[in-house]
């Protein structure tokens, strides 16, 4: 009987623990990178420049077409992606309407990583 306690209670421990965890709280990985706000140079230098004189600024992790996209945007200017990179940090331009037409109908996994003070 007390080992029925027992496990009972430590079920109910191990539940509670596995529902308290947030997706969002997870170290993010992408591009092959575990923490790529600080892992990837090119995304980190690209932070530290937003960082000074831009304003809000907020930098999120999208999946598109099977690979990370990371899309910088800014809550008051007129953009819908301001600025848009892949992984090696090459930008992504939307020029064609339909291109980001389909980025946004096909963009999954949005993830906030930064977001200026």
């Amino acid at each position: 009987m007390q080992s029925d306690t027992r496990l009972a209670f430590a079920s109910l421990i191990v539940m509670l623990l596995v529902a308290s965890c947030n997706e969002n709280d997870a170290v993010p990985t992408a591009c092959g990178v575990r923490d790529p706000v600080n892992n990837l140079p090119w995304l980190n230098q690209k932070i530290k420049s937003f960082q000074s004189g831009y304003g809000p600024m907020e930098l999120y992790q999208y999946t598109y077409n099977d690979t990370n996209v990371f899309v910088f945007y800014s809550p008051v200017q007129s953009c819908l992606e301001c600025e848009s990179y892949g992984c090696s940090g090459n930008k992504i331009y939307w020029m064609d309407y339909r291109k980001q037409s389909d980025f946004m109908d096909k963009r999954r996994n949005k993830r906030l990583l930064w977001r200026s003070q």
